[in-house]
């Protein structure tokens, strides 16, 4: 009497670990697919950009009238962008106030640094919700760092397409992709009228730009968080 419900037991166990099995494999094979989607699609914050993205802003780019060169660019090659903290341009040597914006709502913040050469670099970047810095873009300024004047806007801005840091497309100037105002308070507005933020920064900062740095352009910021883009003359009297 003992035998039958033995093996019918042995059949069932073989059966369930069999389903289990198809399952188990199933369900290691869905995860595993969620996690590349994941990871794919959050790869910007760490600092790249999917071949897909890559190939579209390479289009995108293009058509606006960039140049590019997977290479690098001559002058940016030497240089360690982005820039470390201690390249910073000090406080006291900025004047004015000029604001740069994409299409008048999403702030793009500007930081002056001394670079490599020995000479300023003007550094673009967008800011999430919680102040992190995603770089982007340079303009050599022209400038020697002990010296005074300003990054014009006939100075070409290097772009960084895939997040890796370094450029790989370069506008000839800012005139040709942003107009510029003056307003209240003689406060220089830059506006940028074609799309310079490259994908891989769109995807840090969420979809619309919706975990955006809350200051927009119309927001008054301190100048050790969004420099204007001139500066005086080293003093040496300044402590550094």
């Amino acid at each position: 009497m003992d035998g039958p419900p033995k093996m019918r037991n042995v059949f069932l166990d073989i059966a369930m670990e069999s389903v289990f099995r198809i399952m188990g494999g199933t369900l290691k094979t869905i995860l595993m697919s969620l996690l590349l989607l994941v990871l794919g699609a959050s790869q910007a914050w760490a600092g790249g950009a999917s071949p897909r993205m890559l190939k579209q802003d390479i289009a995108r780019f293009t058509a606006l009238g960039a140049v590019y060169r997977p290479g690098g660019f001559v002058e940016t090659k030497a240089q360690e962008t982005p820039y470390e903290d201690f390249r910073r341009v000090e406080t006291a040597r900025l004047v004015g106030r000029v604001v740069y914006s994409l299409r008048g709502r999403i702030r793009i913040w500007k930081q002056l640094y001394c670079g490599n050469l020995d000479v300023i670099f003007l550094e673009l970047s967008l800011r999430d919700a919680a102040g992190r810095r995603f770089p982007f873009a340079w303009q050599d300024c022209s400038i020697i760092c002990d010296h005074g004047g300003a990054c014009g806007r006939k100075n070409p801005l290097y772009v960084d397409l895939d997040g890796d840091g370094r450029a790989e497309a370069r506008f000839p100037d800012l005139d040709s992709i942003s107009t510029s105002a003056t307003g209240a308070g003689w406060v220089v507005r830059r506006t940028f009228t074609k799309d310079i933020i490259p994908s891989w920064v769109k995807a840090a900062v969420g979809p619309d730009y919706k975990n955006i740095h809350p200051a927009g352009p119309d927001e008054e910021v301190p100048f050790s968080e969004d420099h204007p883009v001139s500066l005086g003359a080293r003093s040496r009297f300044i402590n550094e």
